[in-house]
Parts: C-alpha cells; structure tokens; sequence
C-alpha cells in the first residue's frame, strides 16, 4: 500500500481515528504470526483488513458489475438482492 499511495498517505490512513480499531488489529495479527501464532495472526490480520476496507466493497461490487463474465455471474438473483442491499447500505456491517 505505501508503494501505491506513498508513506505519509499510509500512515494518516492507518492513523485515522475511524481505522485505530482495524489498525490495531492488523499490526497484532502481523505481530502474532511473527512470534509462532500464525493461525490466530491470520485470523486478527484477517478481521483489521475487514474492519479498514469494507467500506470500499461498494466500490469494488459496482466496478465488478462492469466486468463482461462477472455481470453475468452477479446478475443471478440469488446474489442481485444481496449486492443491491450491501450497495444501498454502503458496505456490510462492521
């Protein structure tokens, strides 16, 4: 991420009040799977990358519905309704 967006975007992006929780979450899990816990750090890293970009799967949802297979796919009305409601609501719950 800091290659993509620099350093000090990284930094203010991790820092920021709303992201402290998934942040801690994150480095904890990186931390734990460093030390020999690699099943529980997976899991903490897992639940800080939730808890820092679920609210982009909105984003990621509609850009997805412009892929020519993955239309297709997502169109199917089993997952329509679902998609439409986490789009309408902003993302899934935190």
């Amino acid at each position: 991420m800091t290659m993509t967006i620099s350093l000090r975007a990284t930094v203010q992006f991790f820092g920021r009040r709303k992201n402290r929780r998934g942040s801690a979450f994150y480095l904890g899990g990186a931390a734990l799977v460093v030390a020999g816990w690699t099943v529980i750090g997976l899991l903490a890293e897992g639940f800080g990358f939730w808890l820092l970009f679920c609210e982009f799967l909105p984003t990621v949802l509609s850009y997805l519905r412009r892929v020519p297979f993955l239309a297709k796919v997502l169109d199917n009305p089993a997952l329509k309704g679902v998609i439409n409601r986490v789009q309408a609501a902003g993302g899934l719950p935190r």
